[in-house]
């Protein structure tokens, strides 16, 4: 296929989006299939996101919990996602009939995740030297496969997503000869990190955050074999890279702590209303 490189890079953009979205065509396009087909995805993820979103549209932040038990802190539980900066769309996403979160919106941006998950990947693959289509099927198959495309919690999804980026940036800081970009793309892979932590998932961010450091540890292991064979290296020529590789993964990490398949819905807990939190439940 013949163009200018933007255009073929857009051109594969796209269908890397379309295969992604096509793969949920029962999600996007119709209203027969849902994700809220398990009782905890129904009490937890969609009461939480529900609770969140009634909140900030009355023009309340959400940092207490009323509901559960005695109260508990809202802002405490992780796995909401509150502040997790793209799902703030969601959260305005205007309510339905009964004063609930969309369950359209809920299940559109569930599709989303995935095809996000693609892209960084894509992105990823791009910047390991790859061609355009290998980036493309890179991308669909990270985003539509493995233990991404049968999880069914969305913190879970909205976390996994960020992983490309986070390898990505690690890259970069790697591989950079100025301090400033060493810096500058370590802070974007600890941003990076720091999404998976907003995204309401701590065992995603522990899992990426093992992966930093075992790229940092190929990184060195892989200079200091240059060493066994090219003997004639000076020492502190192969240490200086391993030093800034074991500091990057570091500051990586450091970073970021500071800052299900669908099913049909005669399977849908809601459907017989018998879980469904009513109006008169969140206005006590």
């Amino acid at each position: 296929m013949s163009g200018s490189p933007v255009r073929l890079t857009v051109f594969y953009i796209s269908l890397l989006s379309f295969v992604v979205v096509l793969s949920f065509w029962n999600l996007t396009f119709t209203k027969q299939y849902t994700t809220l087909a398990q009782w905890e995805i129904v009490n937890q993820a969609y009461t939480w996101y529900t609770y969140a979103a009634r909140s900030i549209q009355h023009g309340i932040l959400p940092l207490w919990d009323p509901y559960r038990f005695a109260g508990n802190s809202f802002i405490g539980e992780m796995q909401p996602g509150l502040f997790y900066p793209l799902k703030f769309a969601l959260f305005l996403m205007p309510l339905d009939k009964n004063g609930l979160l969309s369950e359209r919106a809920f299940n559109q941006f569930f599709v989303f995740s995935h095809l996000l998950a693609g892209l960084w990947m894509f992105a990823l693959a791009r910047h390991l030297k790859l061609g355009r289509l290998s980036s493309t099927l890179s991308g669909i198959c990270f985003g539509l496969g493995g233990f991404l495309r049968v999880a069914a919690w969305p913190n879970i999804v909205d976390a996994m997503a960020w992983l490309p980026l986070i390898v990505l940036f690690s890259l970069r800081a790697y591989e950079s000869e100025r301090k400033s970009d060493r810096l500058f793309n370590a802070c974007a892979a600890g941003a990076m990190l720091g999404m998976t932590f907003l995204a309401g998932s701590i065992h995603i961010a522990i899992m990426d955050a093992i992966v930093v450091g075992s790229l940092a540890l190929y990184v060195a292991l892989y200079l200091l074999l240059i060493v066994a064979y090219v003997g004639s290296t000076p020492i502190r020529t192969v240490l200086t890279p391993i030093s800034r590789s074991v500091k990057i993964s570091t500051f990586s990490c450091l970073s970021a702590m500071t800052s299900p398949s669908a099913r049909r819905r005669e399977n849908f807990p809601l459907s017989s209303g018998a879980h469904a939190p009513s109006r008169s439940h969140w206005e006590g």
